[in-house]
């Protein structure tokens, strides 16, 4: 397709993540964006054409940055500090010390009002921190729970963890139904889009819970540790009963089932250790 220019007009490509599908004219500060595939013109605007990413154009006036869409609509106002494309894909904005979040797909926004980056918990909620306190919300920006929580970790569905007290809780964030509670601490075991393990911490006892399998081995061993890998866990756990001198030592497979069971001394207990490392 041919494109009438006139004598003064320029021709610019368009910067891109990937490959480059966009050009424009300029003339006079005014800029007409072409596809590079068949000529098509797009949009004509007066701002700075920095990169495109997708079928969206991010833009820059007077030292500020902003987004517009594929007919050249703003959807995040040119007044961004710094734009960032997350792991997620969607596009983390800043604004006077402010994060705020647009999503390309959705073409939803959240307000630079935020002192921390916001989290995708799902397509429909969200993690943010707000004075100083975490708490999940949806897209329309109001708050699904109360912004009350020292850290917010995604489970699996409506189920997060949150610290709160010094303590984590794993709770159904809709129903605000305390599943598990009274938690210390947690180590990561395997962390995929299928599964998430754990193992956990209670007062001084250790267990193992997944988001698929549900409470693998309960909190209620004086040590809990994957012999295994993150895909094929294998647990050697320990209990010690003090009064006879006696550890218990229980092995169990991926699923929590029993494997072997041994009553050890503890010299024996400490030569098996010894040996294990």
């Amino acid at each position: 397709r041919a494109i009438d220019l006139t004598s003064d007009s320029k021709i610019k490509f368009i910067s891109a993540r990937d490959s480059v599908q966009y050009f424009y004219t300029e003339n006079r500060n005014k800029r007409t964006v072409f596809n590079l595939t068949d000529g098509e013109q797009k949009f004509i605007t007066d701002f700075e054409l920095v990169e495109s990413i997708g079928n969206h154009f991010v833009v820059s006036k007077a030292g500020k940055k902003g987004v517009l869409n594929a007919h050249g609509k703003v959807v995040v106002p040119v007044e961004m500090e710094t734009l960032v494309v997350n792991p997620e894909g969607q596009l983390s904005l800043l604004k006077n010390r402010k994060f705020g979040l647009y999503d390309f797909n959705q073409n939803k926004l959240i307000k630079t009002e935020f002192e921390r980056n916001l989290v995708l918990l799902n397509n429909t909620y969200l993690i943010a921190f707000r004075d100083g306190k975490y708490g999940i919300m949806g897209w329309d920006m109001k708050s699904i729970t109360p912004f009350e929580y020292d850290e917010v970790v995604p489970w699996q569905g409506d189920q997060v963890w949150v610290k709160q007290n010094r303590q984590w809780i794993l709770v159904d964030f809709k129903t605000q139904e305390v599943i598990l509670d009274k938690i210390r601490a947690f180590t990561w075991i395997r962390k995929s889009n299928t599964e998430n393990v754990m193992r956990i911490q209670r007062e001084i006892f250790f267990g193992v819970i997944s988001s698929a399998k549900g409470m693998i081995i309960p909190p209620t061993f004086h040590e809990v540790i994957n012999l295994g890998t993150g895909d094929q866990p294998f647990y050697f756990t320990e209990k010690q009963v003090e009064e006879a001198g006696i550890y218990v030592v229980i092995y169990y497979n991926a699923e929590g089932k029993l494997v072997r069971r041994q009553a050890l001394e503890e010299e024996e207990y400490e030569k098996l250790v010894c040996d294990g490392n």
